[in-house]
């Protein structure tokens, strides 16, 4: 081989008989470089693929250079032309590291044969060398851990988001998914939670993956937000989460184009078509972000349409069903099946959203054109919005408070409110604004009109709001004459009022009532419905069980003589004494049952007859069932004194459903009291089986 590589760089010392070039020996001496030694031995072999010798020189050329990739195309073309030929070292050594390298890797990913691949990687080791195996598989157990951990957790987030991921049969086809359109119900809904859970856990980098790694781990979220949006194409959500994500890691550009894609398969979403908009406004791209609200509205406009025309003919097919009822009793009638007014104006609750909905676009087209443009631009997206048949009265509210704050025009604000009466007039919502307006800028005179000219238009349940807001008011900056007056029409109004509800509203600041809270008991009732509360807590969790039900049958006590139940116990002595709860008597049955029984087997069956007899006899007893009390009242039931410490009016039993029914009754009890009816709301339980009047003034009703 030393004398082979020696002709190749032309020594003087060439065997004669040697069958070189010589036109080859010229060429080397005069260049003397091992490229060109290596090009020409190339060329040779092209030339005459059947001379083993340059192949040889080639191979030897190669691996004395050094060069990587110079041995492996020497390799590479011997084996084109004499496969399955060589069995180098080198070539075997550099087949294990390749499959080393892909083993290495593959146990460190969650994969579903990743205990597999463990097993055939320390066997491949093992295999090899025993020495290094140990050493590499220690090195890499972390990571194998790692990802075994990471792939319970994956099959646990994607097992009920993806059945395709489950292994098939052989020979078995996977089903078909297809994206439906969602209708969010609870199904639904629960599947997106799913979809935010396995993305959230993709995010937090579960194989705890080292920044020189990043790439791979901002691989595996896109894929996941990639399956998502296919699964999912028609849920808004997920495209601006994957849209947040690569606007998160500065791909603005992928992060857009994710935007408009989700937009393409969700036109008519809301979120997507703002931060679209937004997006192009921060660009300057002005005429792009008209184009988007103009689509957007053009979108909900025709889905509104539909909407309308099937509420109208609901409201005509009532109308005719109506019309065909009267007919069938009072004969045939002639009347049109078209819906009166009252039924044309009573829309769907579906259908007053979606209008709002609607309406909201506007003005988020109104509010873009302002900031971008100015005044003249957001007045003559108002122009059109207020055209639109189907806008609600949101845009007049928002036009005349943009023209207040913004531009500092009151008397502009005032005439777009007014100019939004002449629509929404019978809206008592409108209204309330239009006055809540007129009460902040101070305009009284208006305000005080505003309110005398529509109050006699609203039927009494649609216009508490109104009285409830010009109340207010006056309470707080109105003469005591006015506020009488007011009080006065508001009880004609709503006679069902008390008069000191009436006479608590005038003495409230900011929800702050204290004559219900103090002089009325608000603020004890509240503290003990907040007890119950805490209690019922305590009890659901399944945590001081024994402590409730003692207590609440310690507050109901046991049935007096003459209204308990007949058959009782006759262990029970005295019409005071508690009943013991039913599950502890079954338990100390069970426990005295399971002493005779284990001293029968410890004395040989000594126990007598006696007393098996006795828990015979146990057994049969009828149990009494407890009714339960509702919360409020065994609270109730709970802070009343004791028999013997009440010294107030007493009721039997009997008169229970009248004092609840808010009845007079004739006082029986303290001489103070003597003669005169005591009207009770808040009765009393004792022990005794009475009922105790807790309120002697007509202010509990």
């Amino acid at each position: 081989m030393a004398s082979q590589r020696v002709e190749i760089r032309g020594d003087a010392s060439t065997k004669p008989g040697s069958s070189e070039d010589p036109s080859l020996l010229r060429a080397t001496n005069a260049g003397r470089r091992t490229a060109t030694e290596f090009e020409l031995l190339q060329e040779r072999v092209r030339n005459n693929p059947h001379d083993t010798e340059s192949w040889r020189r080639l191979v030897a050329n190669a691996r004395e250079s050094g060069n990587t990739e110079k041995v492996g195309a020497a390799y590479d073309a011997l084996l084109e032309q004499y496969p399955n030929t060589t069995s180098s070292t080198w070539e075997k050594q550099q087949k294990d590291d390749a499959i080393r390298k892909v083993l290495h890797r593959a146990v460190q990913i969650p994969l579903q044969n990743v205990e597999t691949l463990w097993s055939e990687l320390e066997s491949f080791e093992n295999s090899l060398n025993r020495t290094t195996a140990k050493k590499f598989m220690q090195d890499l157990s972390p990571a194998y851990i790692q990802a075994k951990s990471s792939l319970r957790e994956l099959v646990r987030l994607t097992a009920p988001i993806c059945p395709s991921s489950i292994p098939l049969p052989p020979g078995q086809l996977p089903d078909l998914f297809l994206p439906t359109v969602p209708s969010f119900t609870s199904r639904e809904r629960q599947n997106v939670g799913r979809w935010k859970a396995y993305l959230k856990w993709e995010q937090s980098n579960p194989l705890e993956l080292e920044e020189k790694d990043r790439a791979t781990l901002v691989t595996r979220i896109q894929m996941a937000y990639r399956k998502a949006v296919i699964s999912m194409r028609y849920y808004p959500e997920l495209w601006f989460m994957a849209y947040n994500w690569r606007a998160s890691i500065e791909k603005h550009e992928e992060a857009l184009a994710t935007l408009k894609a989700g937009l393409k398969a969700n036109p008519n979403s809301f979120i997507l078509n703002f931060e679209i908009a937004e997006i192009l406004e921060r660009k300057t791209e002005y005429k792009e972000v008209h184009e988007t609200y103009q689509n957007f509205l053009t979108t909900l406009r025709a889905e509104l349409t539909t909407l309308e025309e099937a509420e109208k003919a609901r409201v005509v097919a009532e109308a005719a069903a109506a019309n065909t009822q009267e007919g069938d009793e009072n004969g045939p009638l002639t009347q049109s099946t078209q819906p009166s007014s009252s039924q044309a104006s009573s829309l769907s609750d579906e259908l007053i959203e979606r209008r709002k909905e609607y309406g909201l676009v506007h003005i988020m087209y109104m509010r873009f054109a302002r900031r971008a443009e100015g005044t003249a631009a957001f007045r003559t997206a108002f122009a059109e919005a207020r055209k639109d048949p189907s806008a609600p009265w949101l845009i007049f509210d928002a036009a005349a408070l943009t023209e207040y704050h913004s531009n500092g025009d009151r008397d502009l604000a005032i005439r777009i409110f007014q100019l939004g009466m002449k629509r929404y007039e019978n809206d008592k919502d409108y209204v309330l604004r239009y006055l809540g307006f007129l009460i902040s800028v101070n305009d009284q005179t208006n305000a005080r009109a505003l309110f005398e000219r529509i109050i006699s238009s609203f039927q009494p349940s649609d216009a508490r709001p109104i009285w409830e807001c010009w109340a207010r008011y006056e309470n707080q900056y109105g003469d005591l004459e006015t506020i009488q007056k007011l009080e006065k029409r508001i009880a004609e109004a709503y006679p069902n009022d008390t008069p000191i509800k009436l006479f608590a509203q005038r003495h409230m600041y900011l929800n702050i009532d204290t004559i219900a809270a103090q002089d009325l008991g608000y603020a004890r009732a509240k503290k003990e419905v907040t007890a119950v509360n805490s209690l019922e807590s305590v009890n659901s969790s399944g945590s001081s069980q024994g402590i409730k039900r003692r207590t609440t049958e310690d507050a109901i006590g046991s049935d007096s003589a003459s209204g308990g139940p007949k058959g009782r116990d006759s262990r029970d002595h005295g019409g005071n004494k508690r009943q013991r709860s039913s599950s502890l008597s079954k338990g100390r049955h069970d426990g005295r049952r399971r002493s005779i029984e284990r001293s029968s087997h410890r004395g040989g069956g000594r126990a007598t007859e006696r007393e098996r007899e006795r828990e015979r006899q146990r057994d049969k007893e009828p149990r009494e069932e407890k009714s339960i009390l509702p919360a409020t009242i065994t609270a109730m039931l709970t802070k009343l004194p004791d028999s013997e410490y009440f010294d107030g009016p007493v009721f039997q039993t009997d008169d229970l459903m009248s004092i609840l029914r808010g009845a007079v009754i004739p006082s029986t009890g303290a001489a103070g009291n003597a003669g005169h009816g005591v009207r009770t709301r808040s009765p009393s339980f004792r022990n005794t089986g009475t009922v105790s009047s807790a309120c002697t003034d007509d202010i509990c009703s």
